[in-house]
């Protein structure tokens, strides 16, 4: 229940800021789960979440400064966190970054949790997904790309493809 408890709340206000256009009136609903969390020690704890990464420490920031929850961040790679989550069964952390495949795999192994966020059918569907045999779930909150900025001008031979 804390694992899920936490994971709603930050994925309600995550979801409260960027789908702030899509999502109904929650603040009652994150209030309660904001209290619910800190009686049960106001920490998230995340793994590959560190506050140089992905605005991760602004919004964690954020986070604390509006509900009074406090980010303890073990900063990992992918695999590493897999690894992790799958020795611990996942019982010690409740939000963790990882690459798609690896949450993937996180879910077929049944590590993450079946709740899905309210905006889950507005996601494109290769950025969600749902195990058919341990009813996890993973989703994508971001997604990055690669690509070339050229200045024309000095660059005579533009790339097109990777070589």
């Amino acid at each position: 229940m804390r694992k899920l408890l936490k994971v709603s709340l930050l994925v309600c206000a995550i979801a409260g800021s960027v789908f702030a256009s899509i999502v109904v009136d929650y603040e009652a609903y994150v209030k309660e789960l904001a209290q619910r969390a800190r009686t049960e020690g106001g920490v998230i704890n995340t793994y590959g979440m560190p506050e140089t990464w992905a605005n991760y420490g602004e919004i964690f920031t954020r986070f604390y400064e509006l509900y009074g929850i406090v980010q303890e961040d073990i900063d990992m790679g992918s695999p590493v966190v897999l690894a992790r989550m799958t020795e611990e069964n996942a019982s010690k952390n409740d939000v963790a970054d990882l690459k798609p495949t690896f949450a993937i795999l996180a879910a077929a192994r049944g590590l993450t949790s079946d709740y899905c966020v309210s905006c889950w059918e507005l996601l494109p569907e290769n950025q969600r997904g749902k195990d058919p045999n341990t009813g996890s779930v993973w989703y994508t909150a971001y997604w990055g790309t690669i690509g070339w900025l050229v200045n024309v001008d000095m660059v005579k031979s533009i790339p097109y493809k990777w070589t």
